[in-house]
């Protein structure tokens, strides 16, 4: 059996890893003026420009609970990035929609998730990378299919 803090086990190299990463997009988003999960979000009411996006989607899409996304949603909108807008139909209900900031800032994200991918991969090729890709999807993929 493996010890954990072996440096040749795969939850030691998935942690140094990840460690590597947080430190990358945290050091990128944070010139920007971005948390990760603000980036989440905004790339996410981005993607689903023109339809009623509200906070319960938006929780089901971080697979966060209400009360981590009530406070995330507060400091976009305090920061200008994102505006509430009631539901006609249902005044307990507000949809979320992009600011003009917010939307600049959805233009940039790109460019943003591309230079985290760059520092944190940088060493591997093409091929590397999209194996790296596949076996991650795969690993994730069939741990949510464990979990159901």
């Amino acid at each position: 059996m493996k010890s954990v803090g072996r440096e040749d086990s795969l939850v030691y190299l998935l942690h140094s890893v990840n460690h590597m990463m947080f430190i990358a997009k945290e050091e990128i988003l944070g010139r920007a003026g971005l948390s990760f999960p603000q980036m989440i979000v905004l790339g996410f009411l981005k993607e689903n420009e023109g339809r009623d996006v509200n906070q319960k989607a938006v929780c089901e899409r971080m697979k966060l609970k209400g009360s981590s996304v009530t406070s995330l949603i507060g400091t976009m909108q305090k920061n200008g990035l994102i505006e509430k807008k009631s539901n006609p139909l249902d005044g307990r209900e507000y949809f979320l929609t992009l600011t003009e900031k917010g939307k600049g800032l959805t233009e940039k994200i790109k460019d943003l998730v591309d230079s985290i991918d760059e520092k944190a991969t940088g060493v591997l090729s093409e091929e590397e990378k999209a194996v790296m890709v596949k076996l991650l999807k795969k690993m994730l993929s069939g741990n949510e299919e464990k979990g159901k």
